[in-house]
């Protein structure tokens, strides 16, 4: 039952993930791609808190890294996937 574990551990970083983003766009009142960095950075330390802090930083420093590197590499590609053209010039 590899895939139900799989599975349970995904979903439990998605709904955290979910509930730290509504909690910073709330506090920070704007939508900007330092929201999903910042709920990254909450998400990856909140589930290593058993670890210790040691532990929890590292986990919290490498998601947000993460988090902001696939928010960038994705937001290029789509950049770039919908702009096939040359953009005209006013």
């Amino acid at each position: 039952m590899c895939w139900l574990d799989q599975s349970a551990r995904s979903s439990r970083w998605r709904g955290t993930f979910s509930a730290f983003e509504c909690a910073v766009k709330g506090c920070r009142q704007r939508e900007d791609p330092w929201n999903d960095v910042i709920s990254g950075f909450m998400t990856g330390g909140s589930l290593a808190l058993r670890g210790g802090p040691r532990e929890a930083f590292a986990s919290a420093v490498a998601c947000g890294f993460l988090v902001g590197v696939f928010k960038g590499v994705v937001s290029v590609l789509f950049d770039r996937g919908f702009n096939k053209g040359p953009r005209p010039m006013a």
